[in-house]
């Protein structure tokens, strides 16, 4: 495996082999985990599970937590968010905690019934607007 930062090389043993051949294409881009074990050679990185890195962000992200303050919730926000939340339904909670630091409020409101996918259109937007402070919870 390589990156821009350099090469690895990992073992994949019998059915390790078999269960991720699918993904030892050249050219796939991979998200690896994976952890440190006592090898025969010493320490040795042992693969746990590989996805497709275009997956994890649909498939991984549990919670997405939004930051704001009262007043950067404006229309532009309110219509983004639900427009993007009915086009994408998903598993994602999406949680908002609102805040107002001249009256000391705070509001926290989150989804029940259902969720939201993670999106190409929400990640952009969320990161062209550093206002909002935004923190992805990604299941473990």
């Amino acid at each position: 495996i390589e990156d821009y930062s350099g090469k690895e090389e990992f073992p994949l043993w019998s059915e390790d082999y078999q269960k991720y051949t699918r993904y030892l294409d050249k050219g796939c881009i991979l998200f690896i985990e994976g952890g440190f074990k006592d090898g025969y050679r010493g320490y040795e990185f042992k693969i746990h599970k590989i996805h497709l890195l275009e997956t994890v962000k649909k498939t991984m992200t549990q919670k997405l937590v939004i930051d704001a303050l009262a007043q950067d919730v404006n229309d532009d926000f309110v219509n983004f968010i639900s427009n993007n939340y009915n086009e994408y339904p998903g598993d994602t909670r999406l949680i908002f905690n609102v805040h107002d630091h001249i009256a000391t409020h705070q509001v926290a409101m989150n989804t029940e019934a259902r969720g939201i996918t993670m999106n190409d259109e929400l990640a952009f937007y969320l990161n062209k607007h550093w206002e909002y402070e935004v923190k992805v919870v990604m299941e473990q």
